[in-house]
């Protein structure tokens, strides 16, 4: 960014001054950024309290392993499978960032059922019921695998082709798709003005072959920023791929399709590896 600034400035005002207001613009940069930080985490904080939110997804997408997380819990290990319906007691989320305000946001007392599409069709709306935010969680190395046995340069050009190829598939792919849809019937009932916003989480990226999770306790911010780049390829992959997909399902309501980023539930400390971005991106920051 700097050189860009200073490749322009220089072209207009010559070299030598061009270095001398990218200098200064430099320096007002770092006296000011802890302000600026500080600032941001407020806003940040300011959006999301007293939220309520819908934690959604298929079977085995990691739902509990979310909630247990945001409950500052080591999730289980191994799937649990939620059968029938259970009663889910209210509680407040209190997330600290460093040096700024903590966020608060409310999980609404509610119910816990299952992602099977008998589950969706007589639970689901329940679940929804006066929230403000929807995480809808996908097994991403699933839907990856899944999405590799494809022709992905073909696929690329064509989306009709590639909802053609998931629906024959009728694997995560499809049912992505097929959730959109019912989210969208959903989010109709809602009164303008008050309609959730869906924030999708692309759940279990430390089990992608490579993911360096044993070492995301000890992270420094250069490792974070790594580990990061090293992710974006199968992100950017999945947002060029599904992402015009699933807005298309979600029809008049495409623009409550607020945010889709990576996600891990394995562990509290890869939970907070990848959740206060999520946070942040939701919020709009």
């Amino acid at each position: 960014m700097v050189m860009r600034v200073f490749g322009k400035l220089a072209k207009t005002v010559g070299a030598p001054l061009a270095t001398l207001v990218v200098e200064r613009i430099t320096s007002y940069v770092a006296e000011n950024w802890e302000n600026w930080a500080a600032s941001l985490l407020k806003e940040v904080g300011a959006w999301w309290n007293g939220k309520n939110i819908a934690v959604l997804g298929a079977t085995a997408s990691g739902k509990d392993s979310f909630i247990s997380c945001l409950q500052k819990e080591e999730p289980h290990k191994g799937h649990v499978n939620t059968t029938g319906v259970e009663k889910v007691e209210s509680f407040r989320i209190d997330y600290p960032f460093p040096d700024g305000e903590n966020i608060c946001f409310n999980v609404k007392e509610g119910i816990n059922v299952g992602g099977e599409d008998e589950d969706k069709e007589r639970y689901w709306s329940k679940v929804l019921e006066g929230a403000d935010l929807i995480f809808y969680l996908i097994d991403f190395p699933k839907f990856f695998k899944e999405l590799q046995a494809l022709d992905l340069e073909e696929m690329a050009q064509d989306g009709i082709k590639l909802k053609l190829a998931l629906k024959e598939q009728q694997g995560e792919g499809w049912r992505i798709l097929e959730d959109m849809r019912f989210l969208a019937s959903q989010i109709s009932y809602f009164p303008e003005g008050k309609r959730p916003l869906v924030s999708v989480l692309l759940n279990k990226y430390d089990q992608l072959e490579g993911f360096p999770a044993r070492y995301i306790a000890h992270a420094t911010p250069e490792d974070r920023e790594e580990i990061l780049e090293n992710i974006a390829p199968s992100l950017n992959l999945f947002l060029s791929l599904m992402q015009p997909l699933m807005k298309k399902e979600l029809g008049t309501f495409r623009k409550q399709l607020k945010t889709i980023e990576p996600m891990s539930c394995g562990s509290l400390d890869l939970f907070k590896f990848f959740f206060p971005n999520i946070l942040r991106k939701v919020a709009g920051k």
